[in-house]
């Protein structure tokens, strides 16, 4: 596969991007630089240790509570301190593998979440 044919094909959004990272990977095995390559496997097959920054993301987790069947509270934050750091509760590194991303992102979008 010639890098023009791969690089046609991601403009002209032809083909899913694990197919393409996976030609990319071919390609690029020949430069043997560890670091990119060591990237694509991350997007591919997921992150074991750190992840790039774009793959962390921040929240504020919040939520609609009922107290004893009379009172609701909505947007209201989710009562989670002593429990967890302030950091683990408002941050979260994507591991997953690109796919899977992928599938929570449209799952959320067709439900709205």
């Amino acid at each position: 596969m010639a890098k023009s044919q791969l690089l046609k094909d991601f403009v002209k959004n032809e083909g899913n991007l694990e197919t393409i990272l996976l030609r990319l990977k071919v390609i690029l095995t020949d430069l043997q630089d560890e670091t990119i390559l060591k990237w694509v496997d991350g997007e591919l097959s997921g992150y074991k240790e750190d992840v790039p920054e774009y793959r962390i993301l921040t929240g504020i987790p919040i939520g609609t509570f009922v107290v004893n069947g009379s009172v609701q509270y909505t947007e209201a934050n989710v009562p989670l301190s002593g429990r967890m750091s302030k950091e683990d509760i408002e941050t979260m590194n994507c591991k997953n593998k690109l796919a899977t991303t992928c599938r929570i992102m449209i799952v959320s979008l067709l439900f709205n979440l």
